[in-house]
């Protein structure tokens, strides 16, 4: 949600692949009003900061609960929900080349296709496009980089300031980088 006054007493709040009361940042406070306030998430978790969790350390991505909590409550997996779900997944096993992403996985995975994910523009536009901040921003932390541990390590930064001269904003925990 963007515009807070839209839903000035939410019924429902729900912090999806978050595990810490910080990570929420800005959206805290609208967080914070929900009646009730929910956690779903794949990492351990503080649980400290919902009335309701749903953790699951062994799923490869937090939309892989989503999906679960969609399918147990019998609402139909749309192709937009789909895209939204696959993106999520994708994003959050690394393209599914991370080592807990399992055959459950590739198995909602597949569900997804079959609703009729847009496989392609989905991953064009997660790993393809770029916007020309972004580039710029990524051309100045590489010719900054700093190379350690035999070049298996690497470290770099830009400052606020050089955020600003680029008209780059850091963008909230969450949101994707892909634009």
């Amino acid at each position: 949600v963007r515009s807070w006054d839209k839903i000035p007493d939410p019924d429902v709040c729900v912090a999806i692949d978050c595990n810490e009361y910080q990570r929420l940042q800005n959206r805290a406070e609208i967080f914070d009003r929900g009646q009730t306030r929910i956690c779903i998430d794949h990492h351990e978790h503080d649980q400290g900061f919902g009335d309701l969790y749903y953790i699951d350390e062994g799923a490869a991505a937090a939309c892989e609960l989503v999906y679960k909590v969609i399918k147990e409550s019998g609402v139909e997996i749309t192709k937009d929900i789909a895209n939204a779900l696959y993106t999520g997944i994708v994003t959050d096993t690394g393209s599914f080349r991370y080592s807990n992403t399992k055959a459950e996985t590739f198995q909602m995975a597949a569900e997804l296709f079959d609703i009729g994910v847009d496989h392609i523009n989905i991953m064009v536009n997660l790993f393809n496009n770029k916007n020309l901040k972004k580039v710029r921003c990524e051309n100045k932390a590489v010719a900054r980089a700093v190379f350690f541990a035999d070049g298996k390590g690497v470290i770099s930064y830009l400052t606020s300031g050089e955020m600003a001269a680029l008209d780059a904003h850091p963008q909230p925990a969450g949101e994707s980088t892909a634009r």
